[in-house]
């Protein structure tokens, strides 16, 4: 009966659905040294995790995708003006998405996500420029 039990249990834990999770990255504005950043710049996450973009400081900032993995979608969220708004995107396929706020790509405030896996050169498709 133990055996049966343990058995069981076992087959439980394999058959279990793994949980997503989500990640925040924060919009930081440094006027004062002119300085625009993600923070992190850089996440490795899982497909099927969520990342939140909050805007840290009274800005305003977007994120919005430049390059991604191909078959994936541009991903491109509201301009957040205020402190504390935010806007979240579910990465559902694998590989490395670069993204930038438009307002300050500029002044460096560029990031990266890697999703499972980085992509191959001949696997990114990057946005035109409009």
């Amino acid at each position: 009966m133990r055996k049966l039990f343990v058995m069981t249990a076992l087959m439980l834990a394999v058959s279990a659905p793994v949980m997503a999770k989500n990640y925040i990255v924060k919009m930081i504005s440094d006027a004062d040294n002119t300085r625009y950043y993600f923070e992190p710049a850089a996440l490795t996450i899982k497909a099927g995790d969520t990342v939140k973009w909050v805007n840290a400081q009274e800005d305003f900032h977007n994120a919005a995708a430049t390059s991604i993995p191909k078959g994936a979608e541009f991903f491109e969220g509201p301009m957040l003006e205020e402190k504390g708004q935010s806007w979240s995107y579910k990465f559902t396929k694998s590989g490395t998405y670069e993204y930038e706020c438009q307002p300050h790509a500029m002044l460096g405030m560029v990031g990266m996500i890697v999703v499972d896996y980085t992509s191959a050169p001949e696997d990114i498709e990057t946005k035109a420029e409009e």
